[in-house]
């Protein structure tokens, strides 16, 4: 009878060494899942911003070939060309090419 006893302490003693391992866990678990879950958020506002930049870019670039057509059609038009002009198509075409990388 003395053994029994003895045995109900030590796994009463086991079980409660199990469920305070098994709480700190959860909790570091859950703070773990917390951490990663306001990174994902993170990550998904810097993915969204670039996804803004991205059509203002796409905007932007319009722009510049529009202005870059009209400047080639101003040339076949005028027979004269500012220097001016010419350092302004340079930096539209700069422009345009920067934007592929």
């Amino acid at each position: 009878m003395a053994q029994l006893v003895e045995d109900n302490r030590r796994l009463q003693a086991t079980i409660s060494k199990l469920r305070d391992t098994t709480s700190s866990q959860t909790a570091r678990l859950e703070e773990e899942l917390a951490s990663k879950t306001r990174s994902v958020e993170i990550l998904q506002e810097k993915l969204n911003a670039q996804s803004d930049y991205d059509e203002v870019k796409r905007e932007l670039m319009s722009v510049i070939q529009f202005f870059s057509f009209l400047f080639l059609s101003s040339l076949s038009q005028f027979s004269f060309v500012s220097c001016h002009d010419v350092f302004f198509f340079i930096f539209i075409q700069i422009l345009i090419k920067k934007s592929y990388y």
